[in-house]
């Protein structure tokens, strides 16, 4: 503290120096006085001085320390927002802002159609006898309307979903051909040499029964999306008939053909859904599906009503197969849930193929050898569907 008195004297005497040609005509208490009249003035100063630096210390820390709080607020904040993966289920079900627990129930109003079961049935006649000439007519089925409901639970604890799904499709579609002149149909010319046939009508049936069952498990990967891995089973039972009535030229029923194609076939499936929520209560769902089915593909085909029919070599061929059928399954939907709790709807499309699981008859006059009858195609159907879901 002594150096401090010291040097604040010494700055007391510089300061003073316009006057030092007074000190010696002051007396011993005027010096003391003037210099405890500076010492005070020096330490009000530096006291101000000091206490400045001090707070503006004290406020650059103050500052530091409200930097670093709103750093790790905000930090936290994109830290609960970013991306995270957990290994749990999603909290909500798709589409439904409801507790993933319980029953749910729901229905898909489709309109399917399948391809891949055209048959020829008629062509005109060339003059060479059994010869077809220009375009094989062919019968196809429309597109149909049925419904798929689906039952299902989600699992206590987030332990997964178990659902089954079933739909049952029976549609039929005609077509005739009556040109005026002589035809000819698929398979043994036989009947058509013996009679003289001028017209033709075609039937063709189609009956379809799929079965599922399947484990789902829901990812909420962010806040906006999840994936949901499925594993499963599938029975599919495809029944395909057609049924040709050939006229002669009096408009009479000369003969009948008749083709028949079954399938059935079972075995495991694999699936994975995405979903994104677009907006509150809007979300888009896109599922891929495969597995491979083992069953049996049997077909055969029959003529009655004429006598070139009992040739047994001519008229009548069988193929029955076993073998594996895989398939592949895609559908996406957009789903709303509606202010009804519990309740959501969607509007999707969805596409499937069996590949050679069905037969047809192919497009010639004559069959040599037996096996070029049939040919084996891709049993394809896709649908447009509605669907309404509740869940309780």
């Amino acid at each position: 503290m002594n150096w401090m008195v010291a040097m604040m004297f010494v700055f007391g005497l510089l300061m003073g120096s316009s006057s030092v040609s007074n000190v010696y005509a002051q007396t011993v208490d005027e010096l003391r006085k003037e210099f405890e009249r500076k010492l005070s003035e020096l330490r009000q100063e530096f006291e101000k001085k000091l206490k400045e630096a001090v707070e503006r210390e004290v406020a650059k820390v103050r500052e530091e320390k409200i930097r670093q709080e709103v750093k790790s607020t905000v930090k936290k904040e994109l830290e609960a927002q970013a991306p995270q993966a957990t290994l749990g289920p999603a909290p909500m079900p798709p589409a439904a802002r409801t507790p993933a627990l319980g029953l749910f129930l729901n229905v898909d109003f489709q309109a399917i159609n399948f391809w891949g079961v055209e048959t020829p049935f008629a062509a005109l006649r060339g003059a060479g006898g059994g010869t077809p000439v220009g375009h094989w007519k062919t019968v196809d089925v429309d597109r149909d309307f049925s419904a798929r409901p689906t039952l299902g639970y989600y699992l206590p604890n987030g332990a997964g979903i178990l659902s089954a799904n079933f739909f049952h499709v029976d549609t039929t579609g005609t077509n005739s051909f009556s040109p005026g002149v002589r035809i000819i149909g698929p398979g043994n010319p036989g009947p058509f040499d013996n009679e003289s046939i001028f017209a033709a009508i075609a039937r063709n049936n189609v009956e379809a029964n799929q079965v599922d069952l399947q484990y789902q498990y829901p990812i909420q990967l962010t806040k906006g999306f999840s994936l949901t891995p499925e594993f499963g089973l599938r029975g599919m039972f495809f029944n395909n008939r057609v049924k040709i009535d050939y006229f002669d030229s009096g408009n009479s029923l000369a003969f009948t053909k008749t083709f028949k194609s079954k399938s059935q076939a079972g075995g495991p499936k694999l699936g994975l859904e995405g979903a994104w929520e677009l907006i509150r209560d809007l979300s888009l769902s896109v599922k891929g599906s495969a597995g491979y089915l083992l069953g049996t593909n049997r077909a055969s085909r029959a003529c009655v009503g004429t006598s070139e029919c009992i040739n047994p070599d001519r008229t009548e061929a069988l193929i029955d197969d076993s073998r594996g059928f895989p398939f592949v399954e895609g559908d996406f939907s957009i789903n709303y849930h509606t202010p009804w709790k519990g309740l959501s709807a969607s509007l999707g499309y969805r596409l499937a193929s069996f590949f050679e699981m069905t037969t047809r008859q192919r497009d010639i006059p004559a069959f040599s050898p037996r096996q070029d009858v049939f040919e084996q195609r891709n049993l394809t159907y896709d649908s447009i569907h509605f669907r309404l879901q509740y869940l309780w």
